[in-house]
């Protein structure tokens, strides 16, 4: 398998192709003085000779990317001229535009950076060290063999660029980084994606779940059903507003919640039910909200995997709960920290936005962004639970490229899934393949293992593929079997069997649009090879 190129030249387009022509050959020519294995990435801004460029990324397809942007967008790219950052396997090097001199020089500064030679180190470290078809046979790395790969491969690293650099420093440089007209931007654009009425930003998850239930009254003496496998925030909300949580047995196959396990469990102290989209597979909502309708309850989502899933052709979010977004540091849409509400229905969206900041009338910006005397009012006790616009700054640019990193993820799960079908002792959470009505969010790409024919367990098997600098990850110990929950509710091992099994059998891999597909096989190559090693 050819391996990706480690540097990659964006090259600002303009004017005539004899100018960017002979631009592009003293890079390449420059590049391959300095034995720099490259891609170059044409970004075009004004559409002039455009089918030279055509020509140009035919004749060179492994080495060239062509790409089509506004002049605006370009112009924002060429004022990072000089700068670098890391993409993947990648060190983009950025602003190499119509400047006839100084192109070379360029280049050789940045070349020359420490940063960009511990980039380019890292970069090459984390390659797999070994040809495929030798992790097929190696040594574990825990039995002494050498590690696929050569430095550690993370679960879950965010995929940050100049885009959210840029708005970052826009954000420092305004005079207003707390809560104010980014956040609302964000708070618009959010809305308009997913497509309900009203998002409402706050600090994390676990801010909005606990607002979403403060909505909807419920509280002391109420009983909310929701999944054990999943996060400890998801039931330790229902702790915070003083119900109990009532957990639910999952489906063997999707491992969502059971909604006839859902049924079994309402009692006349059921108030809602809180389902989690687990990996990012929407659960079975239909069935979920027939029960709901019938035994007159609310339902909350939990959709902090599952950003850009859809449901029948809405995407989650837009059903018409009380939903709520994770944009933790390693979630498929990052601001660090934070959270999303989603709704329809204006007077939650009102009650939600007063109280994520102490329950005042008017907002820090309402009151400080203006010339007039806005008092502020508290009309509730509420909360310090308000996103701020640096992280805002982050979210906006991330949302515009959910989909693009979701169908990059779409491609290294099917590579996974081809590389990882077939063996007994795996079982994989399925994908819906009508992807225009019904799709995964992959959050997670989750791998459950048949414990029974191996020789060591699913901790010891995470611990070998770390070992293999393989960032695997346990999603999740059911909850059920945490001692505060097993206290509480008097459960143990045995009570919700089948999400005993998937959560001490699951692990998730990493699973990120910055990977190569080289990464991606050799991840797959390591598993196949540690279930054939210990295999009972």
């Amino acid at each position: 398998m050819t391996l990706a190129p480690t540097w990659a030249v964006i090259m600002i387009v303009h004017g005539p192709a004899t100018s960017w022509r002979e631009r592009y050959q003293r890079a390449v020519d420059y590049l391959q003085a300095h034995g720099v294995d490259y891609e170059i990435v044409l970004v075009d801004t004004n559409g002039e000779d455009r089918q030279a460029l055509l020509d140009l990324h035919h004749a060179e397809p492994a080495r060239t990317t062509l790409v089509h942007v506004d002049r605006a967008l370009g112009e924002r790219l060429a004022i990072a001229q000089g700068a670098h950052y890391a993409r993947g396997n990648h060190l983009v090097l950025l602003g190499i535009s119509e400047q006839e001199n100084g192109l070379e020089a360029s280049l050789e500064r940045q070349l020359a950076l420490p940063a960009a030679a511990h980039l380019i180190d890292a970069a090459h470290k984390r390659r797999p060290q070994l040809p495929l078809d030798q992790i097929r046979v190696k040594v574990p790395a825990l039995q002494g063999g050498a590690p696929v790969f050569g430095s550690f491969l993370p679960f879950g690293a965010p995929n940050l660029g100049p885009e959210e650099l840029a708005e970052v420093q826009d954000t420092l440089q305004s005079g207003w980084i707390g809560f104010g007209p980014k956040t609302q931007q964000f708070e618009r654009e959010f809305a308009a994606y997913v497509g309900s009425q009203y998002a409402i930003s706050v600090n994390s998850a676990t801010a909005a779940l606990q607002l979403s239930l403060m909505a909807l009254g419920i509280g002391p003496g109420h009983e909310v059903i929701t999944t054990p496998l999943t996060f400890a925030a998801t039931a330790n909300v229902i702790c915070h507003v003083g119900a109990t949580p009532v957990f639910a047995d999952i489906d063997p196959v999707t491992f969502n919640l059971d909604p006839e396990k859902v049924r079994a469990a309402i009692t006349p102290r059921t108030r809602a039910i809180l389902p989690v989209h687990y990996g990012g597979l929407p659960c079975d909502m239909a069935a979920l909200d027939a029960i709901a309708d019938e035994h007159d309850l609310v339902i909350v989502e939990d959709a902090a995997h599952a950003i850009g899933a859809l449901y029948q052709g809405k995407k989650i979010g837009a059903l018409g709960h009380l939903t709520c977004f994770s944009f933790y540091a390693n979630k498929n849409l990052t601001t660090a920290e934070g959270g999303m509400m989603t709704t329809d229905d204006p007077a939650l969206a009102e009650w939600a936005t007063v109280n994520r900041l102490h329950g005042l009338s008017a907002d820090a910006w309402k009151r400080y962004g203006t010339t007039e005397i806005i008092p502020a009012k508290v009309k509730y006790p509420g909360y310090k639970y308000n996103m701020t616009d640096i992280q805002a700054s982050l979210g906006i640019h991330q949302l515009r490229k959910i989909e693009a990193h979701l169908r990059q993820r779409e491609v290294y799960a099917e590579q996974l899934d081809e590389l990882l079908g077939g063996d007994p002792a795996i079982t994989l959470q399925p994908r819906p393949t009508d992807i225009d009505q019904n799709r995964h969010g992959l959050h997670l790409y989750l791998v459950k293992l048949d414990q029974a024919s191996l020789s060591l367990n699913r901790n010891e098997f995470v611990r070998a593929l770390r070992a293999e600098n393989i960032g695997a990850g346990i999603h999740y110990e059911p909850l059920h079997l945490h001692p505060y929950y097993s206290d509480l509710l008097g459960l143990g091992t045995g009570s919700y069997p089948v999400a005993e099994e998937v959560g001490n059998g699951v692990i998730s891999v990493p699973l990120v649009p910055q990977m190569t597909s080289e990464e991606v096989a050799a991840i797959a190559y390591t598993i196949r090879r540690l279930i054939d090693y210990y295999r009972d």
